[in-house]
């Protein structure tokens, strides 16, 4: 079929003739009920039964809805595929005396060889649980109580398991310890600067350092033993008074790759419009001390309206998959996109996971309130629909999912029966 943009090779998509005559028209994204398949309609095409369609490259049809304050919404859903599989939750049942129980961000999986260990919130302070074939035990790590305010904490874990910090998720501060003694090495302030309304930006990279927000505006690394600033940077005043690489941007959740290169960051922008942005993480550790603010590796992944702070993670060095399609945060399909962080292309995206908490093993799993379940990230297909479990967290070594309850822990593998 001849494309009317007249770009050749690639993926391709229609949108209606209007829309190729005057790109100022707003917009639909309306879906055939055909996969993931869509048209891209103006406004007066919303309802039209067949509207007048023309063939673009996949590349237009993303140029077209960049104009994300032009996007009048939805029509129709999307197809959500499924296939059969063999695959299963195997539950075991652990005993922990004196365990309260935790929330999915209250708990997170501690490294340590190849034991089942976990950090969580109780009782004012961060516990570690260790669990063992025959029963459990909490080990004190730290008093918490006086340290933060509130109570809706988050854990984020080093990679070799020394170091944890604990950030308020909606709030200013953070304290990081050493797991080991207990002993609190940093505190953490990112200011009060609307902070209720996006996450604290707190990631450990694959080498244990700790990226951080210390302003809403403004990322660095820390040395979690002794505090050190990695990254000092001093701007200076530039043209019209205002500082040299003064960014308008509130760094949000963070997520790091796998092999330490790219750091992905959910933030947003005065509008408000959510802007998902990846950097070279390594580059700005030892060429760029400006990276986060105005480097060349900055790119935008996606934009949506009032929206940010996605489920996501990486399912190898440079695939991230993230949560929702759709350009504002009130019209939004279960979805999970998929892109490529190094070249900024989305590959790909599929129907069907909620927003929920995103785990990769070998597969993407979805964590939700009504439960948890597996999707093949290659097709797009559900494999296993598990309602009711809600694990809080997983750990990447055992890959096992634990559920914190009164009195005891239930861990969770998936496997093949």
């Amino acid at each position: 079929m001849q494309r009317t943009c007249g770009h050749e090779g690639g993926a391709e998509g229609r949108i209606c003739v209007h829309l190729a005559q005057d790109e100022d028209l707003s917009f639909l994204s309306r879906f055939t009920g055909a996969g993931t398949e869509y048209w891209v309609v103006c406004s007066a095409c919303g309802d039209v039964e067949a509207p007048p369609l023309v063939t673009v490259c996949e590349s237009c049809v993303r140029d077209r809805e960049q104009y994300v304050l032009s996007w009048g919404g939805l029509r129709g859903r999307p197809e959500v595929r499924v296939r059969a599989s063999s695959l299963a939750f195997r539950q075991t049942e652990v005993q922990v005396p004196g365990l309260a129980g935790a929330t999915s961000a209250a708990a997170a999986a501690l490294v340590d060889g190849d034991r089942s260990a976990w950090l969580v919130v109780q009782d004012g302070a961060l516990w570690r649980v260790d669990v063992e074939p025959d029963g459990g035990r909490m080990i004190r790590v730290c008093a918490l109580a006086g340290q933060l305010e509130g109570e809706d904490l988050r854990i984020e874990v080093a990679p070799d398991g020394r170091f944890a910090a604990v950030v308020e998720r909606r709030g200013q501060y953070g304290v990081v310890l050493e797991v080991a003694s207990g002993a609190i090495t940093m505190r953490l302030d990112r200011g009060r600067y609307h902070v209720s309304q996006y996450d604290f930006a707190c990631v450990f990279a694959a080498d244990g350092a700790l990226v951080h927000a210390t302003e809403w505006n403004r990322l660095d690394v820390s040395d979690p033993a002794t505090g050190e600033l990695l990254t000092p940077r001093t701007a200076s005043e530039g043209a019209g008074g205002r500082p040299e690489h003064a960014l308008d941007y509130f760094h949000a959740g963070l997520s790091v790759s796998p092999d330490g290169r790219w750091l992905v960051d959910d933030g947003w922008v005065w509008h408000p419009c959510g802007f998902l942005r990846r950097m070279d993480l390594q580059r700005w550790r030892h060429e760029n001390p400006w990276e986060t603010e105005d480097g060349p590796s900055l790119l935008d992944l996606r934009l949506v309206n009032y929206f940010w702070d996605a489920p996501r993670c990486f399912v190898d060095d440079r695939t991230l998959v993230v949560w929702g399609f759709g350009f504002d945060d009130e019209a939004m399909v279960d979805a999970a996109l998929v892109f490529d962080v190094e070249t900024g292309a989305r590959l790909r995206w599929f129907a069907g996971p909620p927003r929920g908490r995103f785990v990769f093993d070998r597969h993407l799993i979805v964590v939700a309130a009504e439960g948890t379940s597996v999707w093949d990230v290659a097709t797009g297909e559900r494999l296993l629909a598990a309602p009711g479990l809600a694990p809080q967290a997983f750990h990447p070594v055992t890959r096992e999912h634990a559920t914190f309850a009164a009195g005891a822990v239930v861990l969770s593998r998936l496997v093949e029966e």
